[in-house]
Formats: structure tokens, C-alpha cells, sequence
């Protein structure tokens, strides 16, 4: 057999295990987000009854993960090992995720449940930015997509059982049962942590991006100053801010919302949740797509925010968390609509320097700000109130107003004020996924070259697709002009 076979047959070894770590490394994160809303929301609502002592628990470790997240890419984008850039951070955070998860519903006071969790939020930190990052490093860019699709369904299935777990054994009035949920999150990420450790393992080639990165220098005051340079990226931006700013008034206290003012329980908010996400697939997207088509993009900039604020603002009034579900499956197609029409147009704002790591964690840094600050706002009210947890709907409610007014300013070109067929989306993933003839379209086969393993690349030609079909757009209608002002020159 010659030394190229058995490279060949060594690379494929190590990406079949790679792969395997990945899809466990996933079932960590779903693990966590299993308990990490509505279960540990009333797990803290048990210690501590001021809104402002629950929402200082669950957005603690918040509060230091908007200045952590552009450290953590940084450190793991200049990092390296044996075993890689990634796969350190992400199995000790997942062991330590873990272990913490699995204390929670043991913790003898608010204050010791407290520290638990900034433990958690900050090894989650670390695990959100390595595990995006580690996919495309360790598989190629160009397999993304089909490493993700496997990796979902792992995750679907720890969620299921978690969910599952809580329909069996929770009883709402007994804090005793409440313990199985986080056992079993607990276990499952620990054992996905030690999987990453001993399995994943990135391509050769991502080397070549690892020496890139760690001798590149990032200024991220030129970086703003490039991204602000784009067309209305200052209202885009604005927009984008106020519209977050609504959902963390609401983040941290909806659950203690339906079980106070609803009398919804942990199961009852469960099943609303699946069917709310079910209303978003099958309701929103197909809805929201035509919407999008029919009406003019700026019209959607402005409408959309004032259709969310009466929306919002009925949860004010309801008294059952099946009409909550009712709202959300109208709402749906607003916000889907809302984000194929705004959404290219906010791409152009994305990080254009830095590694992958970095660029995830300077994206992810002042929307996790803004969500803080206004989640304590939203807690204060509530204890203002006398514990009427009905005045969070306040924040997205007004949010929804200065978001409309702030759009009034956008400023679309002609030629692209309504959104195109999804041909050019269709060409642009083919073109990003685009390979070498000798790498094999499998999975598993192949080799990585190290453009393919640069995930960076998401970034830029995201940015630029944006950018290429925009300009498309007004390039066509001023060719379409000017044949018009030839054909009547003629006549």
C-alpha cells in the first residue's frame, strides 16, 4: 500500500473520531440549554423571591461574559497544544459545566447556588466561542453544513430526554423532585467533555490558520470604524440594539412570569416551548418568507417592531401560557420576515479582522451587554410592582416602539428594497462550499486543505456575498435604465 493511501486512510481514521467527539461535544451545550432558561429560572425562584435576587443570580455570570467573550476567541485563537487550539477549552469547560450543573439543586443557600452558576456561565463562554470555532477546523468549511446536520441530531435527542426527564418527575410543589433534569445534564456533559478531550482533533492544514492568527494583531477601534463605514450601519446597528434590549428585559423572568401570573408548571412551560418552536418552523418561516417577498424592506424595518409591540404588550393581559403560545405563532411570521429582509443588510456588519474565536466573541459582546442592563431594569420594576411579573412585557413592548421610530432613518436603495428569490442564496452557498477536485465531497474522505479549515472565511464571504448582491441589484436597474433611455431615444 503506498505512504499516500495510508495518509489518506490516517486522516479519515481521525476525523471519524473527531466527528464523534463534535456530535458529543454538542450534546453538552443542549444539555445545558435543557435547564439553563425555564428549569434553573424556577430552581433560583425557590431560593430567592425578589426579582431583582433572581435576576442578579441568573445574568451573574453574565455580567462579566460581555468583556470575557472577545478574550476567550482571543486566547484560543493564539492558544495551541498537542490536541489543538479548541479541544482544551471545550472538554475541561464541559467537565466543569458538568460537576457545577449536577450541584444545583443541592446548593445549601442562594449565595453558594450563585456562585455555581458564574462557574457555569463562564466555562459556557468558553465553550460557545471554541465550539464554533472547532468545526471547520477540524472537518473543513466545506463540510460544515453536513457536520452540524449530524451534530443536531445528537443534540435533539439529549433534549428530548432531558425534557422528557422533567415531564416524569417534576412536581411543582415539591422542590425535592426537581433534582433529575440537572443530574442528568450534569452527566451528559461531563461524559461529552471527556469524549472532545480523548477524540477531537483538528486537520493538519489548521495549523497554517493557527500561525496566522496568533501573529495577527487586532484593533478593534479600526475594526468599528470599518464596519461603521458601511451604508446605514449606524441605524442597522441602533436597531439591532434596541431590539435586544426588549428581549433581555424578558429573558430572565419569563418562567417565574408563567408560573406566578399563569400558574403555568415546569412541565406546562415545556410543552409550550416545543409548540412555540414548532410555530416558528412551520408558521414563520414559510409566512414570513412570502411577507418578505410583498413588501418593500423598509416598510418591514418599521412595521414589523410596531406589530411585536402589540403582540408583546397583550402579554400584559394574558392569563393562560396557551395563549402566550397563540401570540408567539402570529408573532412569528413578523420576525421571520423582519430578519430575511433586514438581516443581509445587518451582515454587512459583522467583525472583518481577527480569528474566528475573536471575531464570534466581539459579535457576541455587546449584545450580551445590552440584554444585561436591561434585564436588571426589567427586575427592579417587577419589585417596584409589589412582584407583578406582568411589567416585564413593558421592555420589549417600548423596545418595539424606539425600534420602529430608529428605522424611519434606514435608507434602502431602489433597486433593493425587496427582497430577491432565494437563486442568489442558492448560488452563494454553492460557491462557499466550493472544494478542490481531489477532496472527496464525503464527510469522512478527503483531505483539509488549510483555506478549507478557515472559518474566518464564514465571516468574509458572508460580508461580501451581501455586499456582491446589493451592488447586483443596483447595477441591474441602472442597466435596466439605460436600455430604456436608448429604446425611447430610438423610437
Amino acid at each position: 500500500m503506498t505512504d499516500e493511501a495510508l495518509e489518506t486512510q490516517e486522516i479519515d481514521a481521525k476525523r471519524l473520531k473527531s466527528l464523534i467527539g463534535l456530535t458529543a461535544g454538542q450534546l453538552g451545550p443542549r444539555a445545558y440549554a435543557a435547564i439553563n432558561g425555564l428549569l434553573l429560572t424556577l430552581l433560583v425562584g425557590s431560593h430567592q423571591k425578589s426579582a431583582l435576587g433572581v435576576t442578579f443570580a441568573i445574568t451573574s455570570g453574565r455580567l462579566l461574559n460581555w468583556i470575557t467573550y472577545p478574550l476567550i476567541g482571543r486566547l484560543s485563537d493564539k492558544g495551541g497544544g498537542k490536541i489543538g487550539r479548541r479541544a482544551p477549552f471545550m472538554g475541561i469547560s464541559l467537565i466543569v459545566m458538568g460537576i457545577c450543573v449536577a450541584l444545583f439543586p443541592s446548593a445549601p443557600s442562594y449565595w453558594a447556588l450563585v456562585g455555581l452558576i458564574v462557574i457555569v456561565r463562564q466555562a459556557n463562554a468558553v465553550l460557545t466561542i471554541t465550539g464554533v470555532a472547532v468545526v471547520p477546523e477540524t472537518v473543513g468549511r466545506s463540510r460544515w453544513i453536513k457536520t452540524i446536520l449530524v451534530m443536531v441530531i445528537g443534540a435533539v435527542m439529549v433534549s428530548v430526554a432531558i425534557k422528557g426527564t422533567v415531564l416524569e418527575t417534576w412536581d411543582q410543589s415539591k422542590v425535592s423532585t426537581w433534582s433529575a433534569p440537572f443530574h442528568l445534564a450534569g452527566l451528559l456533559m461531563v461524559i461529552a467533555g471527556l469524549l472532545v478531550l480523548f477524540t477531537v482533533r483538528e486537520a493538519t492544514a489548521a495549523l497554517e490558520v493557527a500561525q496566522r492568527d496568533k501573529k495577527e494583531s487586532k484593533h478593534l477601534r479600526d475594526d468599528i470604524k470599518v464596519i461603521f463605514k458601511q451604508p446605514g450601519a449606524s441605524v442597522l446597528a441602533a436597531g439591532a440594539f434596541i431590539f435586544w434590549a426588549g428581549i433581555g428585559g424578558t429573558i430572565s423572568l419569563s418562567a417565574l412570569f408563567y408560573e406566578k401570573e399563569c400558574h403555568a408548571s415546569a412541565s406546562a412551560q415545556t410543552v409550550a416551548g416545543v409548540l412555540g418552536g414548532l410555530a416558528a418552523v412551520f408558521l414563520g418561516i414559510p409566512i414570513g418568507y412570502w411577507i418578505a417577498r410583498r413588501v418593500k424592506r423598509r416598510t418591514i424595518a418599521i412595521l414589523a417592531p410596531i406589530g411585536g409591540t402589540v403582540l408583546l404588550g397583550s402579554q400584559f393581559f394574558i392569563t393562560s401560557i396557551w395563549q402566550s403560545v397563540g401570540l408567539s405563532a402570529i408573532g412569528a411570521p413578523l420576525l421571520m420576515a423582519y430578519l430575511i429582509a433586514i438581516g443581509p443588510l445587518m451582515a454587512r456588519l459583522l467583525p472583518s479582522s481577527g480569528g474566528l474565536g475573536e471575531r464570534f466573541g466581539v459579535l457576541l459582546s455587546p449584545f450580551t451587554f445590552v440584554s444585561v442592563v436591561t434585564g436588571f431594569m426589567a427586575s427592579v420594576l417587577v419589585d417596584h410592582m409589589n412582584h407583578q411579573y406582568k411589567w416585564i412585557w413593558l421592555f420589549p413592548a417600548v423596545a418595539g416602539i424606539l425600534q420602529s421610530l430608529v428605522m424611519i432613518g434606514l435608507r434602502i436603495p431602489e433597486a433593493n428594497t425587496k427582497v430577491k428569490s432565494l437563486k442568489s442564496l442558492r448560488k452563494a452557498i454553492k460557491s462557499f462550499r466550493l472544494r478542490s477536485k481531489n477532496t472527496p465531497s464525503t464527510l469522512i474522505g478527503g483531505t483539509v486543505t488549510a483555506e478549507d479549515a478557515d472559518g474566518t472565511l464564514l465571516f468574509d464571504h458572508i460580508r461580501n456575498w451581501v455586499s456582491n448582491s446589493l451592488d447586483e441589484s443596483i447595477n441591474e436597474e441602472k442597466r435596466e435604465q439605460e436600455t430604456k433611455i436608448i429604446d425611447e431615444t430610438s423610437n
